[in-house]
């Protein structure tokens, strides 16, 4: 039904102009391309901006300098990474897991 539809909406008019209309209209379609032109200065501009606000967060110095470290050295084995209490020094949320039952001391 939508080709019989569409074939009848693009006929052409009286005088010759026709009717018919892209279907659809992709604005990001400039995007598709990663080494396109537009696409890397746009990719260059978004990264500039985001630089600019981790740089004002407090613990970003921190963060910056732990990464460093951890990229400059081999791969490690999990026993080896920095532990919750070194991550939370460095601004981050630590994630705890809490007994439901009550332990006395």
């Amino acid at each position: 039904m939508k080709q019989i539809l569409h074939a009848i909406l693009c006929m052409p008019r009286v005088g010759g102009a026709l009717r018919c209309r892209a279907q659809t209209s992709d604005d990001l379609q400039w995007l598709e391309d990663p080494h396109g032109e537009r696409a890397l200065n746009w990719a260059r501009e978004a990264t500039a901006r985001a630089r600019i606000q981790l740089s004002a967060l407090p613990s970003h110095t921190a963060i910056a300098e732990e990464l460093k470290t951890t990229l400059a050295r081999a791969p490690a084995e999990a026993e080896q990474l920095p532990s919750m209490e070194d991550r939370a020094r460095c601004g981050r949320a630590t994630e705890t897991r809490r007994s439901a039952v009550p332990v006395a001391k």
